[in-house]
């Protein structure tokens, strides 16, 4: 339930012309429907994503949108708690920074994050 929404910008209209980035926005709010459980804010959570899909609007590389996915679905379960702690990745997870500079130091990682993210999941049953 939304309460005391304001509007910051229009991601629907953002990533009309983006099938790659629409897909993955709603992949993004299927896995947060799976996550999410009662109504209780969680601005930490929001501000993430909202700072991440203004990220996203900016990046055009295929590649780059990949690498994205996988570190947004990352920081999403470990606030969340589905992810413990990780020594390699920990500096990628609780920096809140969107930029390039990020997603160059996540390539290498990206095998072992979405292995990760796979047990997790796996493991929480969703």
């Amino acid at each position: 339930r939304l309460t005391s929404a304001v509007a910051f910008e229009n991601f629907h209209s953002t990533f009309a012309f983006s099938s790659e980035k629409r897909a993955l926005v709603a992949h993004i709010f299927s896995l947060l429907v799976r996550l999410l459980q009662g109504e209780e804010a969680n601005v930490v959570l929001f501000d993430m994503i909202r700072d991440g899909f203004s990220f996203l609007s900016t990046l055009t590389h295929p590649d780059d949108i990949a690498v994205f996915e996988s570190l947004l679905v990352l920081r999403i379960l470990r606030e969340l708690g589905y992810v413990g702690e990780s020594t390699h990745l920990d500096p990628l997870l609780m920096s809140g920074n969107w930029d390039t500079t990020i997603l160059e130091r996540m390539v290498p990682h990206r095998r072992i994050a979405i292995s990760i993210i796979n047990t997790s999941l796996k493991e929480s049953h969703l």
